[in-house]
């Protein structure tokens, strides 16, 4: 019993602590190359076409229309294609307004964002394929940054940043402050992993693929289309990358409860395909499959690894040989997760949680996690778009 406690809290060190590290202590050890991509002339920069899908995005549309004008990038080798998926609101009026700015597609019936993608990369003409969403706005030289990636011919992907704003102060935000932190931590991952060629999925909100390595997304279930199709390239040899200086802004999310709920379908949209992530385990590719199951894999299965942990704790208690040990353990965990449930009320309360907001948010994140894989036993049809309140009034 004491054994498989120490194994699942060592498994829970490696997935939020030791895995960051050994990934320091390789990029250094490989000598890795960490530097900025060589600048490219716009003469040998290759077409890039700007895909967006959107739904119910009137409040963000006009703002995305203008940002994708003002980006700097040579203007006969960009274009932007936004389809609107059988939206309600005024997004496909907004985009016949816009007809010749960019290109529109407007969809009657809602079939979910996998649907929408995989017809606007059919229609696409770009040697590149950046995806953003609606209501992440770009720096003017993100396409710039990400094209110069591709002049390695064996990046397939190239991952930009994002990073989230938020107009609130105090105790309004404490969840989009735990969301940064999160966001600042993968960063540093991101940037590890990209500087070995092995991005464990890009950044949904921006990222950049070869047009040869799209790989058509499946659209029975919800499904995570930028880690899909990111990571379906990995197996075959090609290089994932992150390129820190391609940055996308987005706001927090406005309240606790949208945070959840976009987690919940996260973990819904991993779980609906984990099988067909399995081929990244592969050990011909060592590299590849540790950062598969180090990043990804073990943390979908923290939610199940701190139950463990609690109940090995408990049963512990019952061995006169382990007891003092569990039950330092046990109390440990308690009092952890004591801290999250404060945290949480609060937020609750419209306090501040000061140094409760981490266990708050890592609580908050696991249960997601969990519900998300009970969700995922659902028979569900396509992959219908969720809502998720965005400060400013944008969704994503």
């Amino acid at each position: 019993m004491t054994a498989l406690l120490v194994l699942c809290l060592l498994l829970l060190l490696h997935a939020y602590a030791l895995y960051p590290v050994s990934l320091y202590a390789a990029v250094k050890l490989r000598k890795a190359d960490r530097r900025s991509f060589a600048d490219v002339p716009d003469d040998e920069l290759p077409t890039v076409s700007v895909i967006v899908a959107a739904y119910n995005e009137e409040s963000v549309l006009e703002e995305k229309i203008r940002n994708i004008a003002a980006l700097d990038y040579p203007a006969g080798k960009i274009e932007a294609l936004i389809g609107s998926d059988g939206s309600s609101d005024r997004t496909a009026e907004i985009l016949r307004a816009h007809e010749g700015e960019v290109r529109g597609f407007v969809f009657d019936a809602n079939r979910g964002k996998a649907a929408v993608l995989d017809d606007l990369v059919r229609e696409a003409k770009g040697e590149i394929l950046l995806f953003c969403d609606a209501n992440t706005m770009l720096l003017p030289n993100a396409p710039r940054e990400l094209a110069r990636a591709f002049r390695d011919e064996r990046v397939g992907c190239a991952s930009g940043r994002l990073m989230l704003r938020s107009e609130r102060s105090g105790a309004e935000a404490a969840l989009s402050g735990g969301e940064s932190l999160y966001w600042s931590v993968e960063s540093a991952v991101k940037s590890l992993e990209g500087a070995l060629g092995t991005l464990m999925g890009a950044n949904g909100a921006l990222f950049a693929l070869r047009r040869g390595c799209w790989t058509e997304l499946p659209t029975e279930r919800t499904v995570m289309d930028d880690f899909y199709s990111t990571t379906a390239i990995l197996p075959k040899g090609w290089r994932s990358v992150f390129v820190p200086t391609a940055i996308g802004l987005e706001s927090a999310s406005a309240e606790s409860a949208g945070e959840f709920r976009r987690k919940v379908r996260i973990g819904r949209a991993n779980f609906n395909y984990i099988r067909s992530y399995l081929p990244l385990l592969d050990p011909r590719r060592p590299l590849v499959a540790y950062a598969f199951f180090g990043h990804k894999l073990l943390r979908w299965l923290s939610p199940f690894l701190l139950v463990l942990c609690l109940l090995f704790s408990a049963a512990g208690l019952f061995t006169e040989a382990v007891q003092s040990l569990c039950g330092i353990a046990l109390a440990l965990q308690l009092l952890f997760h004591a801290a999250a449930l404060a945290g949480w009320s609060l937020e609750r309360m419209g306090l501040r949680c000061g140094p409760l907001r981490a266990p708050y948010y890592f609580d908050m994140m696991n249960l997601a996690l969990l519900v998300g894989f009970l969700q995922s036993f659902r028979s569900t049809g396509g992959g219908g778009w969720e809502r998720v309140a965005r400060e400013g009034g944008s969704d994503g």
